[in-house]
């Protein structure tokens, strides 16, 4: 399992049906306890609430509407999008540090509409098909969803720069602003985009030009591609979702640093499960894999120990356990 270990190998050793708009928690204060990572019910409960509540934001601002040629097509690709936990971890983040769920709504949202766009672009570099269907939707051409794609993104930056109904007496939009910028590093050169270059690399559709490391000397076998792309997409799209959350509650710098780490490890711990599931693994790779899960579980736990809302921290530690990852997607 070194091929997998070694792209990751600095992050180890350097380092219900309807929301409840309700919710409100305490600021932190500094405290070291250990924790128990569970899945409970009432952890389901908060997770389904709010990603309730992300849902019928999307369903309030993406409408079908005129010109149908361009928002039906974005309708259907946003709502028929696999879901990640990163949007609702930025709502959670939010009110770890103190903030108000209203808040985080719309940018959460706005993750969403992005990892959407992603999806559909990494589907057609995928097929490598730019005419015909490539989904359930025979109107919905590779040329429509291409286009289509990069108006999500647009869409989604509108989003966020104007009023949202969710926007607070005390709304400050120099949060607005960074957090815009979160999300398109997150999405940029160094993030989705690179994350997409280096699948393209591990299916066999980009040279590497004989290279077997990449410019910073990682590893770049053919699970250590994969470990890349993971850290690069699922990893820095929770990093993104944790920081955005946290600045959008008012949290320090190193809040939401700490935040953002937490989030890194848990979309890498979410990417490694899902991007290796299909693909066949020997006993021992798997007996890596694992091994490697754990310490990134660590790691992340650590990043949690400093705030003193146990209950808070109980919720968002959960997504760390496997249980979470198959309750999110089924």
């Amino acid at each position: 399992m070194e091929g997998y270990a070694a792209p990751l190998r600095h992050l180890i050793t350097n380092f219900p049906p309807t929301g409840d708009h309700h919710r409100s928690f305490p600021q932190y204060r500094y405290h070291n306890k250990p924790m128990k990572v569970a899945m409970h019910h009432n952890h389901q409960s908060y997770w389904a609430s709010i990603s309730s509540d992300i849902e019928a934001h999307l369903k309030q601002t993406v409408q079908i509407r005129p010109p149908l040629s361009v928002y039906e097509p974005m309708h259907y690709l946003v709502f028929s999008a696999p879901r990640t936990m990163a949007p609702p971890l930025s709502i959670a983040a939010c009110e770890l540090v103190g903030g108000q769920p209203e808040e985080a709504i719309p940018a959460a949202s706005v993750l969403h509409l992005m990892y959407a766009a992603s999806m559909v672009h990494q589907r057609l570099l995928h097929s490598g098909r730019v005419v015909g269907p490539t989904t359930k939707s025979a109107d919905h051409t590779a040329g429509v969803e291409l286009l289509t794609g990069d108006g999500i993104f647009s869409f989604g930056y509108e989003l966020l720069a104007r009023p949202s109904v969710h926007q607070l007496p005390d709304h400050k939009p120099e949060r607005i602003l960074r957090v815009i910028m979160e999300i398109t590093r997150a999405m940029g050169a160094q993030g989705m985009v690179e994350g997409l270059c280096l699948q393209l690399r591990y299916r066999g559709s980009v040279s590497d030009g004989g290279d077997t490391a990449s410019d910073d000397g990682f590893m770049m076998g053919k699970v250590g591609k994969v470990g890349r792309a993971v850290e690069k997409m699922e990893g820095g799209l929770y990093a993104c979702g944790a920081a955005c959350g946290a600045i959008l509650g008012g949290a320090t710098k190193e809040e939401t640093e700490k935040l953002r780490s937490f989030g890194r490890y848990a979309g890498i711990i979410h990417g490694m499960l899902t991007s290796m599931a299909s693909d066949e693994q020997e006993e021992e790779e798997k007996e890596g894999l694992s091994e490697m899960v754990e310490k990134l579980r660590s790691l992340a736990l650590k990043e949690l120990e400093c705030f003193d809302h146990q209950p808070m921290v109980e919720i968002i530690s959960s997504i760390l356990h496997l249980d979470s990852l198959i309750q999110f997607n089924h």
